[in-house]
């Protein structure tokens, strides 16, 4: 009696990216079985070698700009999108400017005290 084999996964192509800053861009494409997610793409690439400190978890991750979760099955042809951390909180962010812009048009309607002359 012959032995049953399961097919091969033949398996697919993605590709990683992730931005460090506004100029320096690490991507890499990975051959991963089918069955893939986010996450076993991410574990399976070198990114934790170049990023040691990076935690890819905080920022979040994303397929073609649309944030996903790590358990997301992975297609064909993706591109995992790996997020940095926010660096300041937005909402704080426009707080802040706000609260500026009222400061200085405050100091814009208060009258200038005149100079005193010296002498």
């Amino acid at each position: 009696m012959a032995q049953r084999t399961e097919p091969e996964d033949p398996g697919m192509a993605v590709l990683l990216v992730y931005a460090a800053s506004p100029t320096e861009c690490w991507q890499q494409s990975l051959h991963v079985p089918c069955s893939s997610t986010v996450a076993h793409a991410i574990e399976a690439s070198d990114l934790k070698s170049t990023y040691p400190a990076l935690d890819w978890r905080r920022g979040g991750v994303g397929i073609f700009g649309i944030k996903v979760s790590a358990d997301t099955q992975l297609r064909a042809g993706d591109r995992v999108e790996i997020y940095r951390a926010l660096q300041f909180d937005p909402k704080e962010s426009r707080r802040r400017r706000a609260l500026h812009r009222q400061n200085q048009q405050r100091q814009q309607r208060q009258p200038r005290q005149p100079r005193r002359s010296v002498g």
